[in-house]
C-alpha cells in the first residue's frame, strides 16, 4: 500500500512541477525531464497510478498544443517505444 502512495505522491509532484511552469522554457525542461519516466508508470498494476498518469498526460497535451515552441523528448520516447521489454500499453 505504501508503494502505491509513494507512486501517487511522486506523480503529484511531477504534476505540480509541470503545472507550475510559467514560461515555455520551464515547461520544456519539465517535460524533457519527467515525460519518459512518467510514461513508464502506465505499466503499473495499480489503476489509481494509471489514472493519475493519464490525467497528467491530458494536462501536458493541452499545454503543449498551445505552445508550439515547446519540444518533446523525441529521442527518449523513441527509445522507449523500441524497447522490447516495454509493455504494450507504454508503446
Amino acid at each position: 500500500m505504501a508503494n502505491i502512495t509513494d507512486e501517487l505522491t511522486l506523480l503529484d509532484r511531477v504534476f505540480f512541477r509541470i503545472g507550475a511552469a510559467e514560461t515555455d522554457e520551464q515547461l520544456q525542461n519539465a517535460v524533457l525531464k519527467f515525460l519518459p519516466p512518467v510514461l513508464l508508470k502506465l505499466s503499473s498494476e495499480q489503476e489509481g497510478v494509471r489514472k493519475k498518469v493519464m490525467e497528467l498526460l491530458v494536462h501536458v497535451n493541452k499545454r503543449i498544443k498551445s505552445r508550439p515552441l515547446v519540444q518533446l523528448p523525441v529521442e527518449a520516447l523513441i527509445l522507449q517505444y523500441q524497447d522490447p521489454s516495454a509493455s504494450l500499453f507504454v508503446t
